[in-house]
């Protein structure tokens, strides 16, 4: 015949593992609970509650060696699109960060509809400076305008160039 064999466990000895459990259970729902706010308050940072007044806004770049209009149109009270009016060939060429960024921030803001990038998100001059015209652009105040040193990274070649001056660009508010 066979013996069988049998294990012995006391009740007392569930005791510490019991413990341990429920103190790393409660911790994940802690861990859990905290991030779910923390989730909120980056998301309510994220999303603007602004509402902006259906039509079309415009805000003029005025660079030494191109002129154009940064376009914000908006419907149903929600942003619609960005882009930029007056952008010929030549200037695409000549900036062509502008050129890249303008679909990113097209992008950013009629998804978020939030005027500003996360803190955590490194940026490149030229999205801010599209950014900031779009900021322009929908402001209340008829005489906003912004002022900025940057140059296209093509021009910064030619830093001996007269036509560069420290104040690269200039915008203006135009609300149609």
């Amino acid at each position: 015949m066979s013996n069988h064999k049998f294990v012995v466990v006391k009740l007392a000895d569930f005791k510490i593992p019991a413990i341990m459990l429920t103190i790393a259970a409660g911790a994940f729902a802690i861990f859990l609970t905290s991030g779910d706010s923390n989730n909120n308050s980056v998301l309510s940072e994220t999303f603007s509650p602004t509402v902006y007044e259906d039509g079309i806004y415009k805000a003029n770049l005025s660079f030494s060696n191109a002129n154009m209009d940064l376009v914000v149109t908006v419907q149903d009270e929600v942003i619609t699109s960005i882009e930029l009016d007056g952008f010929d060939e030549n200037e695409r060429a000549l900036y062509g960060d502008l050129n890249n960024n303008i679909y990113y921030i097209n992008e950013y803001v009629t998804r978020t509809q939030s005027l500003e990038f996360p803190l955590n998100e490194t940026v490149s001059a030229s999205a801010k400076i599209l950014m900031d015209a779009t900021c322009v652009a929908l402001s209340e105040e008829a005489d906003a305008n912004l002022t900025t040193t940057y140059k296209s990274p093509l021009l910064e070649n030619h830093s001996g160039d007269e036509n560069i001056g420290p104040n690269d660009i200039e915008l203006s508010n135009d609300a149609s």
